[in-house]
């Protein structure tokens, strides 16, 4: 099921209608930023009350991925700043892990998270063109969980596989720089933690293992580049 295709196609249609109505952009100095960079995500344990994940669970751990985001704010008094944001964030898998058994073959894995968010960040004045700020945000995530396990050698276990999305709430917190660069255009530097509640999605096992529930957390670092550009000029 390729949800993450869908949800980039909503982000764009989004997109694309707020930047037609700069009016959905909160407070004064309204601004349409983007931004892009690494994505880190910690290893995943999978679990079940079902065998054979309740017995075995699994760990995911995965390779250095992407992530992006697209914003529409604005200024609310001097310091604080509004945002509603559009992200997507993307991993391969890079190795699985069976508790009590050990390594686990696999022909394909990988997680994503398309986030639907509202941030709020308070800029701290320097008297210069560089501004730190802080923050976060809360609001919902579709997190997509694709895995192609194997059965048998390298371990003696039951290959686990998984196609399947889920909205869960998310939040984060963040810290960066903004850097004017001349004509109200600013160049930002952030760290991001994302991270959503449990999410629950239906496996299915081979060696006739009955099939159930996988339950799971995902938690993400982003490192982020990104622009903020002025609506209405600078």
């Amino acid at each position: 099921m390729p949800s993450h295709k869908t949800a980039l196609m909503a982000g764009a249609a989004l997109i694309g209608l707020l930047t037609a109505d700069p009016s959905w952009a909160f407070g004064n100095d309204p601004y349409f930023a983007l931004s892009g960079g690494l994505n880190f995500v910690p290893d995943i344990t999978l679990d079940s009350t079902s065998f054979p994940l309740s017995t075995y669970p699994r760990m995911l751990d995965f390779n250095t991925g992407f992530a992006g985001t697209a914003a529409f704010g604005g200024r609310i008094g001097t310091s604080l700043r509004l945002e509603k944001e559009l992200s997507y964030r993307f991993n391969t898998l890079d190795s699985l892990t069976v508790q009590i058994e050990g390594p686990q073959g696999f022909d394909d894995g990988s997680v994503s998270a398309f986030g639907v968010m509202a941030n709020g960040w308070i800029d701290i004045p320097t008297g210069t063109g560089w501004t730190p700020y802080i923050g976060g945000g809360i609001g919902a995530a579709n997190v997509h969980l694709s895995l192609d396990s194997n059965t048998g050698a390298p371990c003696t276990c039951w290959g686990v596989d998984i196609d399947s999305s889920q909205w869960v709430f998310a939040y984060q917190l963040g810290a960066g720089v903004a850097i004017g660069m001349g004509g109200g255009i600013t160049a930002t530097l952030d760290y991001r933690y994302f991270a959503t509640s449990e999410f629950s999605m239906p496996f299915t096992s081979d060696g006739g293992a009955p099939s159930g529930d996988a339950t799971g957390s995902y938690s993400a670092h982003s490192a982020l580049f990104g622009l903020r550009f002025p609506l209405g000029g600078p």
